[in-house]
């Protein structure tokens, strides 16, 4: 009998530590985020297993400590929804118009995935724009979409449309020592807009300073530090940019952001338009990585970090991802249309 007491108490220990831990993960990726080094590096790896003692409780719990049942359950909950990310529409989304059009994003990891499955993606699609990432080669498999389209190549950045497309400017972010956007301006039937092709730097590299030891030694961690000061900097100007280059027309900014969906750089620089997918996406959305990783399950990206964001004068129909791993990140898309030109 004393046994079994003991049992019970470790597992209504366990809950609590557990779902106190759960939340405080939630503050760490939603509230603090990019604001501290380890919360920045956690924000950019798997979160599901977040949520692995919280099953292993809840079983545990159902055989011998039942009054725990819905703090494990609260603490699945607070996994699956905040830290993981669930996201569903903001608000109510309207009914698209004629003037709807499908704009795809997509970072081709240089054509070296299987880019005959994003061109599948592409036909299914049938965007509008096409905005590109990761072009400097591997754009040869999209020739048979991009037949009689207007194309704007620079470097890694492709931007296309069956609509006339012409390069506005070039963005380069002098501290990292590399061209960030493109700013294109597209003449849609309804009107011109502008469309900033955006592929921000990752932050893989300065991650790799850190050891296990880190936290103790410090090793590494005011290189992360930098480099996250550095990345504000640069989403800050990328916004300047295109305020800058709008000249009053509605702007559409996508790509590949290499930020996580509620990271503090993200939001905070951001503030004012709409991520499209948070305004009529549903799920998880996550983009990446798809084909990179041999200790996770293929094809199953665990972070959303390419986005698509509207300026003012849109409303927004729908928004997703692909499901192919035709490159390291999934495609996403957005239905939108201009309310006033």
């Amino acid at each position: 009998m004393a046994g079994t007491v003991r049992v019970d108490q470790v597992i209504t220990w366990l809950s609590v530590v557990n779902l106190v831990g759960v939340v405080g993960v939630m503050a760490l990726l939603c509230m603090v985020s990019d604001e501290w080094w380890l919360s920045a590096a956690l924000s950019f790896l798997p979160r599901a297993p977040w949520g692995i003692p919280a099953l292993v409780l809840l079983i545990a719990s159902a055989f011998r400590a039942p009054w725990m049942i819905l703090t494990n359950t609260a603490a699945l909950l607070v996994v699956a929804a905040p830290v993981m990310g669930f996201t569903t529409p903001a608000a109510a989304i309207p009914p698209a118009r004629d003037s709807a059009i499908t704009v795809v994003s997509s970072n081709i990891q240089f054509g070296s995935g299987q880019p005959l499955k994003l061109g599948m993606e592409f036909d299914r699609l049938h965007p509008q724009i096409l905005m590109l990432q990761e072009a400097h080669a591997g754009t040869e498999t999209f020739t048979k979409q991009l037949a009689g389209w207007s194309v704007v190549h620079v470097g890694e950045f492709l931007v296309a449309s069956p609509h006339p497309v012409r390069l506005i400017e070039e963005f380069r972010f002098e501290p990292f020592e590399r061209r960030a956007a493109i700013l294109c301006e597209v003449a849609l039937p309804s009107g011109p807009v502008r469309v900033c092709d955006t592929h921000l730097n990752t932050p893989r590299h300065a991650f790799g300073e850190l050891q296990w030891h880190s936290p103790l030694t410090g090793a590494g961690i005011e290189a992360v530090t930098e480099f996250f000061a550095l990345r504000k900097q640069e989403a800050a100007e990328l916004r300047r940019f295109v305020e800058e280059g709008s000249a009053g027309l509605p702007v559409l900014i996508g790509g590949d952001f290499n930020t996580p969906a509620f990271s503090s750089t993200l939001t905070g620089t951001w503030q004012g338009y709409t991520n499209t997918f948070e305004a009529a996406g549903f799920g998880y959305g996550y983009t990446s990585p798809c084909n990179t990783d041999s200790r996770w399950p293929h094809n199953t990206p665990w972070v959303r970090i390419d986005h698509i964001f509207t300026g003012l004068g849109w409303s927004v129909h729908e928004a997703g991802i692909g499901t192919t791993d035709g490159s390291d990140h999934r495609l996403i898309y957005t239905v939108v249309s201009p309310d006033k030109i």
